[in-house]
Protein backbone atom coordinates (compact mmCIF):
# COMPACT_ATOMS: atom_id res chain seq x y z
CA UNK A 1 0.00 0.00 0.00
CA UNK A 2 1.21 3.31 -0.71
CA UNK A 3 2.45 4.91 2.49
CA UNK A 4 3.40 8.30 1.31
CA UNK A 5 2.92 11.21 3.92
CA UNK A 6 0.07 13.45 3.19
CA UNK A 7 1.38 16.31 5.72
CA UNK A 8 -1.20 19.13 6.40
CA UNK A 9 -3.79 16.81 4.31
CA UNK A 10 -3.71 13.85 5.98
CA UNK A 11 -6.97 12.88 7.74
CA UNK A 12 -5.35 11.52 10.64
CA UNK A 13 -3.41 14.28 11.45
CA UNK A 14 -6.22 16.79 11.07
CA UNK A 15 -8.66 15.24 13.40
CA UNK A 16 -5.70 14.44 16.04
CA UNK A 17 -4.97 18.44 15.98
CA UNK A 18 -8.92 19.32 16.00
CA UNK A 19 -9.37 16.57 18.66
CA UNK A 20 -6.29 17.79 20.86
CA UNK A 21 -7.04 21.49 20.17
CA UNK A 22 -10.52 20.75 21.61
CA UNK A 23 -9.71 18.66 24.04
CA UNK A 24 -6.72 20.93 25.14
CA UNK A 25 -9.61 23.60 25.50
CA UNK A 26 -12.24 21.89 27.14
CA UNK A 27 -9.47 20.57 29.98
CA UNK A 28 -7.98 24.09 29.92
CA UNK A 29 -11.99 25.36 30.61
CA UNK A 30 -12.59 22.74 33.25
CA UNK A 31 -9.12 22.54 34.98
CA UNK A 32 -9.21 26.28 35.28
CA UNK A 33 -12.76 26.17 36.46
CA UNK A 34 -12.37 23.29 39.29
CA UNK A 35 -9.21 25.96 40.39
CA UNK A 36 -11.44 28.63 40.32
CA UNK A 37 -13.97 26.33 42.13
CA UNK A 38 -11.13 24.84 44.77
CA UNK A 39 -10.10 28.47 45.15
CA UNK A 40 -14.25 30.00 45.82
CA UNK A 41 -14.75 27.01 48.22
CA UNK A 42 -11.94 27.93 50.18
CA UNK A 43 -12.75 31.46 50.33
CA UNK A 44 -16.05 30.25 51.18
CA UNK A 45 -15.01 27.87 53.82
CA UNK A 46 -12.38 31.09 54.96
CA UNK A 47 -16.14 33.15 55.06
CA UNK A 48 -17.73 30.38 56.95
CA UNK A 49 -14.63 30.50 59.63
CA UNK A 50 -14.62 34.70 59.65
CA UNK A 51 -18.20 34.44 60.42
CA UNK A 52 -17.80 31.90 63.48
CA UNK A 53 -14.87 33.89 64.36
CA UNK A 54 -17.05 37.28 64.28
CA UNK A 55 -19.55 35.81 66.28
CA UNK A 56 -17.11 34.09 69.29
CA UNK A 57 -15.27 37.49 69.24
CA UNK A 58 -18.27 39.80 69.64
CA UNK A 59 -19.75 37.57 72.23
CA UNK A 60 -16.33 38.74 74.43
CA UNK A 61 -17.24 42.30 73.18
CA UNK A 62 -20.29 42.26 74.41
CA UNK A 63 -19.52 41.09 77.82
CA UNK A 64 -16.98 43.15 77.72
CA UNK A 65 -18.70 46.16 76.88
CA UNK A 66 -21.34 45.38 79.75
CA UNK A 67 -18.07 44.91 82.44
CA UNK A 68 -16.55 48.61 81.24
CA UNK A 69 -19.97 50.00 81.90
CA UNK A 70 -20.14 48.38 85.36
CA UNK A 71 -16.42 49.39 86.41
CA UNK A 72 -17.25 52.90 85.10
CA UNK A 73 -20.31 52.71 87.45
CA UNK A 74 -18.29 51.09 90.43
CA UNK A 75 -15.73 53.46 89.95
CA UNK A 76 -17.99 56.75 89.48
CA UNK A 77 -19.90 55.59 92.88
CA UNK A 78 -16.56 54.90 94.81
CA UNK A 79 -17.39 51.34 95.25
CA UNK A 80 -21.12 51.98 96.34
CA UNK A 81 -23.03 50.53 93.40
CA UNK A 82 -22.97 47.52 91.00
CA UNK A 83 -20.38 45.42 93.17
CA UNK A 84 -22.80 42.71 92.77
CA UNK A 85 -23.47 43.08 89.27
CA UNK A 86 -19.71 43.86 88.63
CA UNK A 87 -18.96 40.64 89.82
CA UNK A 88 -21.39 38.32 88.33
CA UNK A 89 -20.26 40.59 84.92
CA UNK A 90 -16.64 38.99 85.60
CA UNK A 91 -17.99 35.42 85.04
CA UNK A 92 -19.80 36.39 82.43
CA UNK A 93 -16.87 37.89 80.46
CA UNK A 94 -14.81 34.92 81.42
CA UNK A 95 -17.18 32.60 80.13
CA UNK A 96 -16.90 34.33 76.67
CA UNK A 97 -13.34 34.39 76.83
CA UNK A 98 -13.31 30.74 77.43
CA UNK A 99 -16.05 30.11 74.53
CA UNK A 100 -13.22 32.33 72.33
CA UNK A 101 -10.48 30.31 73.45
CA UNK A 102 -12.03 26.60 73.08
CA UNK A 103 -13.17 27.73 69.01
CA UNK A 104 -9.44 28.81 68.52
CA UNK A 105 -7.82 25.54 69.47
CA UNK A 106 -10.62 23.26 67.63
CA UNK A 107 -10.20 25.59 64.48
CA UNK A 108 -7.91 25.74 61.46
CA UNK A 109 -5.93 28.78 62.10
CA UNK A 110 -3.86 28.19 59.50
CA UNK A 111 -6.94 29.65 57.24
CA UNK A 112 -7.27 32.70 59.54
CA UNK A 113 -4.32 34.30 57.32
CA UNK A 114 -1.84 36.25 58.81
CA UNK A 115 -3.33 39.66 59.55
CA UNK A 116 -6.54 37.94 61.54
CA UNK A 117 -3.43 35.69 63.59
CA UNK A 118 -2.03 38.96 64.63
CA UNK A 119 -4.98 41.12 65.31
CA UNK A 120 -5.92 38.28 67.84
CA UNK A 121 -2.68 37.86 69.22
CA UNK A 122 -2.81 41.74 70.40
CA UNK A 123 -6.22 40.78 71.73
CA UNK A 124 -5.15 38.08 73.47
CA UNK A 125 -2.63 40.31 74.92
CA UNK A 126 -4.69 42.65 76.13
CA UNK A 127 -7.12 40.48 77.48
CA UNK A 128 -4.62 38.87 79.70
CA UNK A 129 -4.02 42.14 81.64
CA UNK A 130 -7.72 42.01 82.65
CA UNK A 131 -7.30 40.30 85.72
CA UNK A 132 -4.79 42.79 87.25
CA UNK A 133 -7.47 45.88 85.46
CA UNK A 134 -10.19 43.82 87.38
CA UNK A 135 -8.45 43.96 90.65
CA UNK A 136 -7.35 47.71 90.49
CA UNK A 137 -11.10 48.17 89.95
CA UNK A 138 -12.41 46.13 92.87
CA UNK A 139 -9.31 47.58 95.13
CA UNK A 140 -10.79 51.23 93.93
CA UNK A 141 -7.16 51.21 92.59
CA UNK A 142 -7.62 52.74 88.89
CA UNK A 143 -9.20 55.90 87.65
CA UNK A 144 -12.11 55.82 86.07
CA UNK A 145 -11.03 56.96 82.43
CA UNK A 146 -8.50 54.69 82.74
CA UNK A 147 -10.80 52.10 83.38
CA UNK A 148 -12.80 53.05 80.59
CA UNK A 149 -9.43 53.36 78.07
CA UNK A 150 -8.46 49.85 78.79
CA UNK A 151 -12.06 48.03 78.19
CA UNK A 152 -12.29 50.54 75.42
CA UNK A 153 -8.65 49.59 73.31
CA UNK A 154 -8.91 45.92 74.18
CA UNK A 155 -12.76 46.35 72.34
CA UNK A 156 -11.14 48.14 69.71
CA UNK A 157 -8.33 44.97 69.30
CA UNK A 158 -11.18 42.40 68.92
CA UNK A 159 -13.33 44.85 67.02
CA UNK A 160 -10.38 44.74 64.63
CA UNK A 161 -10.19 40.94 64.69
CA UNK A 162 -13.81 41.48 62.74
CA UNK A 163 -12.92 44.19 60.64
CA UNK A 164 -10.12 42.30 59.02
CA UNK A 165 -12.36 39.18 58.37
CA UNK A 166 -15.08 41.27 57.08
CA UNK A 167 -12.51 43.16 54.77
CA UNK A 168 -10.80 39.52 54.05
CA UNK A 169 -14.22 38.27 52.74
CA UNK A 170 -13.97 37.32 48.87
CA UNK A 171 -17.88 37.04 48.61
CA UNK A 172 -19.66 40.84 47.18
CA UNK A 173 -22.91 40.03 49.31
CA UNK A 174 -21.02 38.19 52.21
CA UNK A 175 -18.29 40.82 52.50
CA UNK A 176 -21.17 43.64 52.29
CA UNK A 177 -22.58 41.74 54.70
CA UNK A 178 -19.66 41.80 57.08
CA UNK A 179 -19.12 45.02 56.59
CA UNK A 180 -22.61 46.17 57.63
CA UNK A 181 -22.40 44.01 60.68
CA UNK A 182 -19.16 45.54 61.26
CA UNK A 183 -20.98 48.94 61.38
CA UNK A 184 -23.51 47.73 63.72
CA UNK A 185 -20.83 46.17 66.19
CA UNK A 186 -19.05 49.27 66.02
CA UNK A 187 -22.55 51.33 66.83
CA UNK A 188 -23.44 48.92 69.69
CA UNK A 189 -19.48 49.51 70.77
CA UNK A 190 -20.26 53.07 70.67
CA UNK A 191 -23.68 52.55 72.60
CA UNK A 192 -21.45 50.64 75.38
CA UNK A 193 -18.95 53.30 75.03
CA UNK A 194 -22.04 55.55 76.07
CA UNK A 195 -23.28 53.37 78.65
CA UNK A 196 -19.94 53.73 80.52
CA UNK A 197 -19.78 57.05 80.28
CA UNK A 198 -22.92 58.51 81.41
CA UNK A 199 -23.02 56.33 84.01
CA UNK A 200 -19.72 57.40 85.41
CA UNK A 201 -21.43 60.75 84.93
CA UNK A 202 -25.23 59.84 86.52
CA UNK A 203 -22.78 58.08 89.26
CA UNK A 204 -20.49 61.10 90.33
CA UNK A 205 -24.02 63.47 90.04
CA UNK A 206 -22.20 66.25 89.52
CA UNK A 207 -20.70 68.42 86.29
CA UNK A 208 -18.24 66.79 83.57
CA UNK A 209 -15.20 67.97 83.09
CA UNK A 210 -13.86 69.15 79.58
CA UNK A 211 -12.51 65.64 78.73
CA UNK A 212 -15.72 63.79 79.78
CA UNK A 213 -17.98 66.56 78.55
CA UNK A 214 -15.65 65.64 74.62
CA UNK A 215 -15.63 62.17 75.10
CA UNK A 216 -19.33 61.74 75.50
CA UNK A 217 -20.44 63.92 72.04
CA UNK A 218 -17.57 62.08 70.93
CA UNK A 219 -19.07 58.53 71.43
CA UNK A 220 -22.43 60.36 69.97
CA UNK A 221 -21.44 61.02 67.23
CA UNK A 222 -19.42 58.35 66.40
CA UNK A 223 -22.41 56.26 67.27
CA UNK A 224 -24.46 57.92 64.54
CA UNK A 225 -21.97 57.42 62.19
CA UNK A 226 -21.76 53.56 62.61
CA UNK A 227 -25.13 53.02 62.37
CA UNK A 228 -25.53 55.57 59.16
CA UNK A 229 -22.92 53.65 57.76
CA UNK A 230 -24.68 50.53 58.69
CA UNK A 231 -28.19 51.63 57.16
CA UNK A 232 -26.13 52.21 53.73
CA UNK A 233 -24.92 48.81 53.35
CA UNK A 234 -27.35 46.60 55.62
CA UNK A 235 -30.38 44.69 53.84
CA UNK A 236 -33.57 46.55 54.35
CA UNK A 237 -34.96 43.71 56.64
CA UNK A 238 -31.65 44.48 59.05
CA UNK A 239 -32.64 48.57 58.92
CA UNK A 240 -35.93 47.93 59.71
CA UNK A 241 -34.77 45.35 62.66
CA UNK A 242 -32.38 48.60 63.94
CA UNK A 243 -35.19 51.39 63.41
CA UNK A 244 -37.43 49.10 65.91
CA UNK A 245 -34.68 49.26 68.59
CA UNK A 246 -34.46 52.42 68.76
CA UNK A 247 -38.29 52.71 68.56
CA UNK A 248 -38.22 50.31 71.21
CA UNK A 249 -39.61 51.31 74.31
CA UNK A 250 -35.97 50.94 76.38
CA UNK A 251 -34.56 52.64 72.99
CA UNK A 252 -37.04 55.98 73.52
CA UNK A 253 -36.24 56.00 76.96
CA UNK A 254 -32.31 55.97 76.53
CA UNK A 255 -32.44 58.77 74.26
CA UNK A 256 -34.47 60.67 77.19
CA UNK A 257 -31.82 60.28 79.94
CA UNK A 258 -29.01 60.78 77.14
CA UNK A 259 -30.82 64.24 77.07
CA UNK A 260 -30.90 64.58 80.49
CA UNK A 261 -27.08 63.99 80.79
CA UNK A 262 -26.50 66.39 77.33
CA UNK A 263 -28.49 69.26 79.05
CA UNK A 264 -26.98 68.98 82.57
CA UNK A 265 -23.50 67.64 81.98
CA UNK A 266 -22.09 71.08 82.91
CA UNK A 267 -24.55 71.65 85.61
CA UNK A 268 -24.70 68.23 87.26
CA UNK A 269 -27.44 67.49 89.53
CA UNK A 270 -28.96 64.73 87.30
CA UNK A 271 -31.52 63.34 89.18
CA UNK A 272 -31.47 59.84 87.44
CA UNK A 273 -30.52 56.96 89.01
CA UNK A 274 -27.16 55.37 87.50
CA UNK A 275 -28.93 52.07 88.06
CA UNK A 276 -31.97 53.15 85.76
CA UNK A 277 -29.58 54.55 83.51
CA UNK A 278 -27.51 51.29 83.33
CA UNK A 279 -30.68 49.15 83.02
CA UNK A 280 -32.31 51.02 80.51
CA UNK A 281 -29.75 50.92 77.85
CA UNK A 282 -28.37 47.65 78.80
CA UNK A 283 -31.80 46.46 77.98
CA UNK A 284 -31.58 48.86 74.37
CA UNK A 285 -28.01 46.94 73.86
CA UNK A 286 -29.17 43.53 74.56
CA UNK A 287 -32.22 44.47 72.44
CA UNK A 288 -29.26 45.54 69.82
CA UNK A 289 -27.39 42.24 70.43
CA UNK A 290 -30.27 40.43 69.87
CA UNK A 291 -30.36 41.73 66.62
CA UNK A 292 -26.52 41.54 65.95
CA UNK A 293 -27.30 37.54 66.89
CA UNK A 294 -29.49 37.62 64.08
CA UNK A 295 -27.32 39.22 61.60
CA UNK A 296 -24.60 36.88 62.54
CA UNK A 297 -26.76 34.00 62.15
CA UNK A 298 -27.14 35.38 58.74
CA UNK A 299 -24.22 35.90 57.67
CA UNK A 300 -23.29 32.37 59.07
CA UNK A 301 -26.34 30.78 57.18
CA UNK A 302 -25.30 32.53 53.78
CA UNK A 303 -21.33 31.47 54.27
CA UNK A 304 -22.25 28.14 55.11
CA UNK A 305 -24.84 28.20 51.98
CA UNK A 306 -22.14 29.47 49.86
CA UNK A 307 -19.63 27.08 51.17
CA UNK A 308 -22.04 24.09 50.43
CA UNK A 309 -22.79 25.61 46.60
CA UNK A 310 -19.06 26.25 46.24
CA UNK A 311 -18.35 22.59 47.44
CA UNK A 312 -21.19 21.61 44.85
CA UNK A 313 -19.49 23.45 42.35
CA UNK A 314 -16.19 21.70 43.04
CA UNK A 315 -17.43 18.42 43.13
CA UNK A 316 -19.25 19.13 39.69
CA UNK A 317 -16.19 20.75 38.23
CA UNK A 318 -14.51 17.60 38.99
CA UNK A 319 -16.72 15.79 37.60
CA UNK A 320 -17.18 17.57 34.64
CA UNK A 321 -13.36 17.39 34.22
CA UNK A 322 -13.47 13.63 35.04
CA UNK A 323 -16.31 13.39 32.34
CA UNK A 324 -14.21 15.44 29.78
CA UNK A 325 -11.25 13.16 30.54
CA UNK A 326 -13.23 9.86 30.13
CA UNK A 327 -14.88 11.69 26.90
CA UNK A 328 -11.59 12.69 25.72
CA UNK A 329 -10.50 8.90 26.17
CA UNK A 330 -13.34 7.60 24.72
CA UNK A 331 -13.83 9.90 21.85
CA UNK A 332 -9.97 9.32 21.22
CA UNK A 333 -10.22 5.35 21.01
CA UNK A 334 -13.51 5.76 18.90
CA UNK A 335 -10.70 8.33 16.35
CA UNK A 336 -8.30 5.39 16.51
CA UNK A 337 -10.64 2.82 16.29
CA UNK A 338 -11.78 4.99 12.88
CA UNK A 339 -8.81 5.73 12.17
CA UNK A 340 -7.64 2.01 12.04
CA UNK A 341 -10.92 1.06 10.33
CA UNK A 342 -10.38 3.44 7.34
CA UNK A 343 -6.73 2.50 7.19
CA UNK A 344 -7.47 -1.20 6.69
CA UNK A 345 -10.65 -0.37 4.07
CA UNK A 346 -7.94 1.40 2.43
CA UNK A 347 -5.43 -1.07 2.38
CA UNK A 348 -8.45 -3.80 1.43
CA UNK A 349 -9.49 -1.38 -1.70
CA UNK A 350 -5.65 -0.87 -2.63
CA UNK A 351 -5.38 -5.08 -2.64
CA UNK A 352 -8.63 -4.88 -5.06
CA UNK A 353 -7.21 -2.29 -7.02
CA UNK A 354 -4.11 -4.40 -7.81
CA UNK A 355 -5.47 -7.46 -8.20
CA UNK A 356 -4.90 -9.35 -5.31
CA UNK A 357 -7.93 -11.22 -4.38
CA UNK A 358 -6.93 -13.77 -1.80
CA UNK A 359 -7.26 -12.39 1.36
CA UNK A 360 -11.08 -11.94 2.75
CA UNK A 361 -12.32 -9.06 4.07
CA UNK A 362 -13.95 -9.49 7.30
CA UNK A 363 -16.77 -7.17 8.52
CA UNK A 364 -15.68 -6.66 11.92
CA UNK A 365 -17.33 -3.06 12.79
CA UNK A 366 -21.57 -2.90 13.03
CA UNK A 367 -21.04 0.63 12.03
CA UNK A 368 -20.52 2.70 9.44
CA UNK A 369 -17.13 1.38 8.60
CA UNK A 370 -19.12 -2.09 8.78
CA UNK A 371 -20.58 -1.46 5.83
CA UNK A 372 -17.74 0.19 4.12
CA UNK A 373 -16.32 -3.26 4.75
CA UNK A 374 -19.28 -4.91 3.64
CA UNK A 375 -19.23 -3.03 0.26
CA UNK A 376 -15.58 -4.02 0.18
CA UNK A 377 -16.39 -7.64 0.66
CA UNK A 378 -19.24 -7.55 -1.69
CA UNK A 379 -16.85 -5.86 -4.53
CA UNK A 380 -14.15 -8.79 -4.04
CA UNK A 381 -17.40 -11.30 -4.40
CA UNK A 382 -18.40 -9.55 -7.44
CA UNK A 383 -15.09 -9.70 -9.08
CA UNK A 384 -14.64 -13.47 -7.67
CA UNK A 385 -17.71 -14.45 -9.60
CA UNK A 386 -16.42 -12.26 -12.45
CA UNK A 387 -13.15 -14.34 -12.69
CA UNK A 388 -14.48 -17.27 -12.37
CA UNK A 389 -16.83 -16.91 -15.12
CA UNK A 390 -13.74 -15.29 -17.07
CA UNK A 391 -11.81 -18.27 -15.84
CA UNK A 392 -15.09 -20.72 -17.46
CA UNK A 393 -14.99 -19.03 -20.72
CA UNK A 394 -11.12 -18.91 -20.84
CA UNK A 395 -10.99 -22.83 -20.64
CA UNK A 396 -14.17 -23.31 -22.77
CA UNK A 397 -12.32 -21.64 -25.43
CA UNK A 398 -9.57 -24.02 -24.74
CA UNK A 399 -11.61 -26.22 -25.10
CA UNK A 400 -13.04 -25.71 -28.25
CA UNK A 401 -16.93 -24.90 -26.59
CA UNK A 402 -17.15 -21.89 -28.75
CA UNK A 403 -21.01 -21.74 -27.11
CA UNK A 404 -20.46 -21.70 -23.45
CA UNK A 405 -21.54 -18.76 -22.07
CA UNK A 406 -21.30 -16.65 -18.47
CA UNK A 407 -24.46 -16.70 -16.38
CA UNK A 408 -25.27 -12.84 -16.35
CA UNK A 409 -27.80 -13.08 -14.15
CA UNK A 410 -25.54 -14.16 -11.25
CA UNK A 411 -24.30 -10.47 -11.77
CA UNK A 412 -25.97 -6.87 -10.52
CA UNK A 413 -25.56 -3.56 -12.26
CA UNK A 414 -22.75 -2.65 -14.08
CA UNK A 415 -20.54 -5.43 -13.42
CA UNK A 416 -23.80 -7.52 -14.56
CA UNK A 417 -23.34 -5.30 -17.89
CA UNK A 418 -19.41 -6.55 -18.25
CA UNK A 419 -20.72 -9.95 -18.14
CA UNK A 420 -23.17 -9.33 -21.01
CA UNK A 421 -20.74 -7.47 -23.13
CA UNK A 422 -18.34 -10.05 -22.87
CA UNK A 423 -20.88 -12.16 -23.95
CA UNK A 424 -21.86 -10.16 -26.46
CA UNK A 425 -18.07 -10.10 -27.52
CA UNK A 426 -18.21 -13.73 -27.89
CA UNK A 427 -21.66 -13.55 -30.13
CA UNK A 428 -19.89 -10.90 -32.25
CA UNK A 429 -16.55 -12.81 -32.22
CA UNK A 430 -18.01 -16.30 -32.66
CA UNK A 431 -20.27 -15.53 -35.01
CA UNK A 432 -18.55 -14.59 -38.18
CA UNK A 433 -16.36 -17.60 -37.06
CA UNK A 434 -18.80 -20.03 -37.26
CA UNK A 435 -20.21 -18.72 -40.60
CA UNK A 436 -16.75 -18.70 -41.83
CA UNK A 437 -16.33 -22.54 -40.39
CA UNK A 438 -18.97 -23.46 -42.22
CA UNK A 439 -18.06 -22.00 -45.68
CA UNK A 440 -14.94 -23.59 -45.28
CA UNK A 441 -16.50 -27.02 -44.65
CA UNK A 442 -18.83 -26.84 -47.11
CA UNK A 443 -15.99 -25.66 -49.87
CA UNK A 444 -14.32 -28.54 -48.64
CA UNK A 445 -16.88 -30.69 -49.24
CA UNK A 446 -16.93 -29.22 -52.89
CA UNK A 447 -20.39 -27.31 -52.20
CA UNK A 448 -19.31 -24.08 -53.12
CA UNK A 449 -21.52 -21.95 -51.10
CA UNK A 450 -23.00 -18.09 -52.23
CA UNK A 451 -21.17 -15.14 -51.50
CA UNK A 452 -21.10 -13.76 -47.45
CA UNK A 453 -24.36 -11.06 -47.34
CA UNK A 454 -23.91 -10.24 -44.02
CA UNK A 455 -22.72 -7.06 -42.66
CA UNK A 456 -19.34 -7.26 -40.54
CA UNK A 457 -17.30 -4.53 -38.90
CA UNK A 458 -13.29 -4.37 -39.26
CA UNK A 459 -10.96 -7.75 -39.00
CA UNK A 460 -14.85 -9.59 -39.33
CA UNK A 461 -15.15 -7.69 -42.72
CA UNK A 462 -11.84 -8.58 -44.21
CA UNK A 463 -12.72 -12.42 -42.89
CA UNK A 464 -15.82 -12.04 -44.67
CA UNK A 465 -13.92 -10.30 -48.32
CA UNK A 466 -11.56 -13.35 -48.33
CA UNK A 467 -14.30 -15.98 -48.00
CA UNK A 468 -16.27 -13.97 -50.87
CA UNK A 469 -12.79 -14.04 -52.84
CA UNK A 470 -12.21 -17.32 -52.33
CA UNK A 471 -15.81 -18.08 -53.44
CA UNK A 472 -15.61 -16.42 -56.32
CA UNK A 473 -12.60 -17.52 -57.50
CA UNK A 474 -13.16 -21.56 -56.92
CA UNK A 475 -16.85 -20.45 -58.55
CA UNK A 476 -15.41 -18.85 -61.53
CA UNK A 477 -12.80 -21.42 -62.04
CA UNK A 478 -15.61 -23.87 -62.12
CA UNK A 479 -17.49 -22.25 -64.39
CA UNK A 480 -14.69 -21.22 -66.78
CA UNK A 481 -14.04 -25.57 -66.58
CA UNK A 482 -17.13 -26.25 -67.12
CA UNK A 483 -17.21 -23.84 -70.38
CA UNK A 484 -14.07 -24.86 -71.89
CA UNK A 485 -15.66 -28.61 -71.57
CA UNK A 486 -18.79 -27.63 -73.20
CA UNK A 487 -16.82 -25.93 -76.09
CA UNK A 488 -14.45 -28.78 -76.49
CA UNK A 489 -17.49 -31.43 -76.75
CA UNK A 490 -19.27 -28.82 -79.41
CA UNK A 491 -15.89 -29.18 -81.02
CA UNK A 492 -14.31 -25.89 -79.89
CA UNK A 493 -10.97 -27.46 -79.19
CA UNK A 494 -9.00 -24.07 -79.01
CA UNK A 495 -11.24 -23.05 -76.26
CA UNK A 496 -9.06 -22.05 -72.89
CA UNK A 497 -9.85 -20.70 -69.10
CA UNK A 498 -8.82 -17.15 -69.05
CA UNK A 499 -6.26 -17.94 -66.08
CA UNK A 500 -5.58 -13.82 -66.10
CA UNK A 501 -9.01 -13.54 -64.20
CA UNK A 502 -7.44 -15.31 -61.40
CA UNK A 503 -4.40 -14.27 -58.50
CA UNK A 504 -2.35 -16.75 -57.03
CA UNK A 505 -2.92 -20.12 -56.83
CA UNK A 506 -6.47 -19.57 -58.43
CA UNK A 507 -4.19 -18.40 -61.11
CA UNK A 508 -2.21 -21.41 -61.13
CA UNK A 509 -4.68 -23.61 -61.39
CA UNK A 510 -6.68 -22.26 -64.07
CA UNK A 511 -2.89 -22.07 -66.03
CA UNK A 512 -2.37 -26.07 -64.96
CA UNK A 513 -6.20 -26.97 -66.09
CA UNK A 514 -5.07 -25.26 -69.23
CA UNK A 515 -2.00 -26.51 -69.87
CA UNK A 516 -3.56 -30.22 -69.59
CA UNK A 517 -6.13 -30.07 -71.51
CA UNK A 518 -4.05 -28.27 -74.35
CA UNK A 519 -1.24 -30.58 -73.73
CA UNK A 520 -3.38 -33.62 -74.59
CA UNK A 521 -4.73 -31.79 -77.26
CA UNK A 522 -1.19 -31.14 -78.37
CA UNK A 523 -0.21 -35.04 -77.99
CA UNK A 524 -3.48 -35.49 -80.34
CA UNK A 525 -2.76 -32.92 -83.09
CA UNK A 526 0.74 -34.30 -83.41
CA UNK A 527 -0.45 -38.08 -83.93
CA UNK A 528 -2.94 -37.32 -86.33
CA UNK A 529 -0.03 -35.13 -87.97
CA UNK A 530 1.52 -37.91 -88.25
CA UNK A 531 -1.32 -40.25 -89.52
CA UNK A 532 -1.99 -37.46 -92.51
CA UNK A 533 1.51 -38.59 -93.18
CA UNK A 534 0.79 -41.86 -93.40
CA UNK A 535 -2.52 -41.10 -95.43
CA UNK A 536 -0.24 -38.90 -97.91
CA UNK A 537 2.00 -42.30 -98.03
CA UNK A 538 4.68 -41.19 -95.95
CA UNK A 539 5.06 -44.53 -94.02
CA UNK A 540 8.12 -42.85 -92.37
CA UNK A 541 6.82 -39.81 -91.37
CA UNK A 542 8.57 -39.08 -87.75
CA UNK A 543 6.66 -38.88 -84.13
CA UNK A 544 8.33 -38.22 -81.15
CA UNK A 545 8.32 -40.23 -78.10
CA UNK A 546 5.65 -39.11 -75.48
CA UNK A 547 6.45 -39.78 -71.97
CA UNK A 548 5.38 -42.27 -69.20
CA UNK A 549 1.73 -43.94 -70.11
CA UNK A 550 1.39 -41.42 -73.31
CA UNK A 551 3.90 -43.83 -74.81
CA UNK A 552 0.95 -46.34 -75.60
CA UNK A 553 0.37 -43.40 -78.67
CA UNK A 554 3.82 -44.27 -79.85
CA UNK A 555 3.28 -47.97 -79.86
CA UNK A 556 -0.02 -47.81 -81.54
CA UNK A 557 0.80 -45.29 -84.09
CA UNK A 558 4.09 -47.65 -84.69
CA UNK A 559 2.04 -51.12 -84.52
CA UNK A 560 -0.41 -49.20 -87.16
CA UNK A 561 2.61 -47.69 -89.19
CA UNK A 562 3.94 -51.36 -89.50
CA UNK A 563 0.29 -52.76 -90.20
CA UNK A 564 0.14 -50.14 -92.94
CA UNK A 565 3.85 -50.64 -94.22
CA UNK A 566 3.12 -54.84 -94.39
CA UNK A 567 -0.37 -53.74 -96.49
CA UNK A 568 1.72 -52.08 -98.90
CA UNK A 569 4.20 -54.83 -98.94
CA UNK A 570 1.68 -57.24 -99.55
CA UNK A 571 -0.10 -55.18 -102.44
CA UNK A 572 2.59 -54.47 -103.73
CA UNK A 573 3.67 -58.22 -103.64
CA UNK A 574 -0.43 -59.15 -105.28
CA UNK A 575 0.42 -55.84 -108.08
CA UNK A 576 3.85 -57.85 -108.98
CA UNK A 577 2.29 -61.35 -108.66
CA UNK A 578 -0.65 -59.80 -110.77
CA UNK A 579 1.78 -58.32 -113.46
CA UNK A 580 4.15 -61.46 -113.68
CA UNK A 581 0.74 -63.37 -114.21
CA UNK A 582 1.14 -65.18 -111.22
Amino acid sequence: MNTQSYGWRSIRLRLFLLFALVIAAVLFYAITDVMTQWSTRGAMARGVQYSQLSVQINAVVHELQKERGLSAGFIGSRGGRFKAELATQHQESDKARTALDAWLATTDRAQLGEQIEKALAEAQSRMAELPAVRSRVTGLGIPGPESFNYFTATIERLIAVINIAATAAEEVELSRGMNAYLMFVLGKEQAGRERASINGLFAANTAADVALHRRIITILTAQDTYLTNFRAMAPREWQTALQQVLDSEPGRETGRLRQIALDRMELGEFGVEPGTWFATITRKIDLMKIEEDRFASALMDRAQMLNADSSTQLALSIAMTIAVLIVAAVFGLQVTGLLRGLRGNAEAAHRIAQGRLDEKIEVRQQNELGEIERALAEVQSNLHAMIDDASLLAQAAVDGRLATRADASRHQGDYRRIVEGVNGTLDAVIGPLNVAADYVDRIARGDIPPRITDTYNGDFNTLKNNLNTCIEALSGLIKDMEHMSAQHDLGDIDVRIDDARFQGAYATMAAGVNDMVFGHIAVKKKAMACFQEFGRGNMDAAIEQFPGKKRFINDTIEQVRANIKALVEDANMLAQAAVEGR
